[in-house]
C-alpha cells in the first residue's frame, strides 16, 4: 500500500481519537480493521480515547432509575456512561449478579408459560 495512503489513514485515526471515537467506530468509517487501529494509536503512543467526565445531572438521572430498580448496565447506558463509573457512585444500589440471575430465570420461567 501506499505509504502516503498509510500516513493518512494513521493521522486521522489519531485525529478521530482525539476527538473520542471508539475503535470500532474509526474502524467502520475508514475501513480498518480494529486490530489496524490499535495498532496505529500504540504506534502514536495513545490507546483509547479519553472518557467523557459524567455530569452532576447524568448521575442524578442515574440515581433515579436505580432507586427505581434498574440495573448498573441499564443505567449507564440510558444516561451514557459507564456501568463501573455508576457502580463507584452508587455503590449497592443496582442488581446484584445474584438478582440478576434470579430475574433471568423468573423470565425464562414466564416465557414458556
Amino acid at each position: 500500500m501506499n505509504e502516503d495512503i498509510v500516513q493518512d489513514r494513521r493521522e486521522k485515526v489519531v485525529e478521530l481519537t482525539a476527538r473520542g471515537w471508539t475503535a470500532k467506530q474509526i474502524s467502520e468509517n475508514l475501513g480498518l480493521t480494529e486490530r489496524t487501529v490499535q495498532r496505529y494509536r500504540k504506534s502514536a503512543g495513545i490507546s483509547e480515547p479519553p472518557l467523557p467526565r459524567v455530569s452532576d445531572a447524568q448521575f442524578d438521572a442515574a440515581l433515579r432509575l436505580l432507586e427505581d430498580g434498574a440495573p448498573y448496565s441499564e443505567a449507564a447506558a440510558t444516561v451514557g456512561c459507564s456501568a463501573h463509573a455508576l457502580r463507584r457512585r452508587f455503590p449497592g444500589q443496582g442488581w446484584t449478579k445474584l438478582e440478576v440471575a434470579r430475574f433471568s430465570a423468573f423470565m425464562r420461567r414466564m416465557k414458556r408459560a
